[in-house]
């Protein structure tokens, strides 16, 4: 009896803990909308991501806005990309326009839970063949992750672009 009730015990304990160490860890995903480039003001902290790896290419710089309560943070090794602060709002755009190399790119402003805008990112749109011709689309899935305040960035390419890029690059079907 008295191994039953401590058994019982123990598994409530890893049941709580369980509980309060996933709760305390998981964060919360921002979104995202199309922005216009005319609405970006302020001075940003500009965050220039490239992983030119030719399998997967990934190029983003995401605008952090200087002096608000939000820092963002690339999830990715330091050598990947690089941090310029003090930066002016047309500066930091044309500066993330040139850095994407792609002449048509997409922006989109990061809004926290309460919808006020906390910073943006350019990301390029590539030319992908379809049966009906070229298309520009974007490729890259990111993710926004708030923990503590802190924006956490997963970059990666979207599930199907990876497909047609292996196939482009490997052949096959």
């Amino acid at each position: 009896m008295k191994f039953t009730r401590n058994l019982f015990e123990i598994l409530i304990i890893a049941i709580v803990l369980i509980t309060v160490s996933t709760s305390c860890t998981t964060g919360k995903y921002l979104k995202t909308e199309s922005a216009k480039g005319t609405e970006i003001i302020g001075t940003y902290s500009v965050l220039f991501y490239a992983n030119r790896n030719p399998i997967e290419p990934k190029t983003i710089a995401i605008l952090d806005i200087e002096g608000d309560d939000y820092t963002f943070e690339i999830n990715a090794p330091e050598k990947d990309y690089t941090i310029s602060n003090g930066v002016p709002a047309m500066a930091a755009l044309k500066d993330a326009i040139q850095f994407v190399e792609s002449l048509k790119y997409r922006t989109n402003k990061i809004l926290a839970d309460n919808g006020r805008i906390i910073g943006y990112d350019v990301r390029p749109l590539k030319n992908i063949s379809y049966n009906i011709g070229y298309s520009p689309s974007d490729i890259l899935a990111v993710n926004y992750e708030i923990k503590d305040m802190k924006v956490v960035v997963n970059i990666d390419l979207k599930s199907h672009f990876k497909e047609h890029l292996r196939r482009d690059l490997f052949g096959g079907d």
